[in-house]
């Protein structure tokens, strides 16, 4: 079931959302991961989402240290540890 009609992605000026965000990635999965972004309508997607954010701006606000610096990614790693045959 779709909330939201198809014009919507580009009445909202999603792509340039997107590569705003992008812009501000310091990582290549970062990049890969706001490139692959996209509207949630499920609702506990969506409050995790805001939680998580709601947390990092309070970091922000008080001025602590975020430890984001630097992250690897493991995706290829991980993906030669995983189970064959899994479903």
């Amino acid at each position: 079931m779709k909330l939201f009609p198809d014009s919507a992605l580009y009445q909202l000026e999603f792509d340039k959302v997107q590569t705003l965000l992008q812009e501000h990635c310091k990582t290549e999965l970062g990049k890969s991961m706001a490139a692959g972004l996209r509207l949630h309508t499920h609702i506990d997607f969506v409050r995790t989402a805001l939680q998580q954010a709601h947390e990092y701006k309070q970091l922000v606000l008080i001025q602590q240290h975020f430890p984001n610096d630097y992250v690897l990614n493991l995706k290829k790693e991980l993906r030669l540890l995983e189970i064959q045959g899994r479903c």
